[in-house]
Parts: structure tokens; sequence; C-alpha cells
């Protein structure tokens, strides 16, 4: 989509420099940044989906021999043969495993909360009780607080509110489904700053306009 963008922006303009395409999650951390300088930088935060694949692969590999865990292992031995760690199966399963547990992060941050408390919400069936153990052992392992969507919206407020911040503008394209937490983020950011969503509704019309807020962004 950057790629598109750009040379989009080439054939309109006659030259194209400086711009950045960045995912929801890695903006948000930016924003943060600009504010309180803590937030992660998204190629060092053990959170992100490239990163948290290695992680999930090392514990699962720890793991993978207890009952819970029987489920997926019984999937995944007779495609993978008896030694699977490092197979494309194995991989392909890990892959799956941390966009699942990504998802969580942003639209279930409900279960992963409960989970981190020892429950099992939303994975009562014993088919999925690998899924909190997983998560909790995943925790111990990074020791790193994970980035709750959930506080996103109150972490922005209160830096707005302590440091004054100001953000460059946000126009945010391309994407076709937001969690209610990164809307809630994206209309705290836009009472700093103009944000601007353009997204397409399900009649196949499209629009683009300022996201909640003040007027003096309109």
């Amino acid at each position: 989509m950057g790629k598109w963008l750009e040379q989009c922006v080439l054939r309109s303009c006659g030259v194209v420099a400086h711009h950045r395409f960045l995912f929801p999650r890695d903006m948000l951390f930016e924003r943060l940044r600009m504010c309180i300088g803590k937030a992660p930088k998204a190629e060092s935060n053990p959170w992100t989906p490239d990163r948290l694949c290695w992680t999930v692969s090392t514990v699962l590999d720890r793991l993978k021999n207890s009952a819970d865990f029987r489920p997926i292992m019984d999937h995944l031995l007779p495609i993978a043969g008896a030694d699977p760690v490092g197979s494309q199966s194995w991989l392909q399963l890990v892959l799956k495993i941390t966009r699942l547990f990504d998802n969580y992060l942003w639209y279930r941050h409900e279960w992963i909360l409960n989970w981190e408390s020892g429950g099992s919400l939303g994975a009562e069936e014993p088919v999925n009780q690998w899924q909190p153990k997983l998560w909790r052992a995943v925790c111990q392992e990074v020791r790193h607080q994970h980035p709750d969507s959930l506080h996103f919206p109150r972490l922005l407020q209160l830096a707005r509110g302590e440091h004054s911040c100001t953000f460059p503008p946000l126009y945010l394209f391309g994407v076709t489904r937001l969690p209610p937490s990164l809307l809630s983020a994206l209309a705290e950011l836009s009472r700093a700053s103009l944000a601007t969503a353009d997204v397409t509704d399900s009649g196949g019309g499209g629009g683009g306009g300022p996201v909640g807020g003040d007027d003096n962004n309109d």
C-alpha cells in the first residue's frame, strides 16, 4: 500500500520524499514517544508479531508435551513428524498463534487481562485450555508489560494533559476494520491535531473525515 501511494504521488507531483506509512499500532507508539519519550520503538517492542513469534516458538517448545497442549500437538505431529520443532508446519503454527494473540490484544483485551489473573475467559473448553496457559508463559518469558490496547486512549489523554502535546496531522487509510480501542485513541489524538480517517462503507461508497473531537479539526 505504501509503495503504491508513493507511486501515485510521484505521478501526480513529479517527486515524492520523506513519506512514512505506519501501521496503527506503530503510529500510537510514536505519538506516545512524542509526548513522554517512553513508549517502545516498533523495532525493539517485544510484543510486535514479528518479534513475539520467536517467543511463542520458544515457550511452545518447552510446553508442547504438557497435557493441555495435546490438542494442537495431535494436529501437528501427523503432519510434521515426531520432532516438529523447526519444521515448516511448526513455523506456520507459531505464526498462526502469534496472530491470534495479537488479535486478542486488540479485540479481546478482557480475555487477556483475565488470563493474566489466572482465569480462562473465552477458553473454557478443554480443547482451548492451552491458550491462556501459553499466554501466561509468554508473559513470563518476555518480562515486559504488554501495551494493552485498552490503555492507549487513557495514556494519550494523560500524556496530552501533562505535556501539552501537539502532533502533526494524521491520515488513516487502507484499513478495513478498527478495534474500538483504536478508534477511541484516534478520537483522543484528534483533540491535539487533525486526524482524518478514510473508510469504505458497506454500500461501496467511500469517504473521509475528521475523527472524533474538536470543531477546530473540521
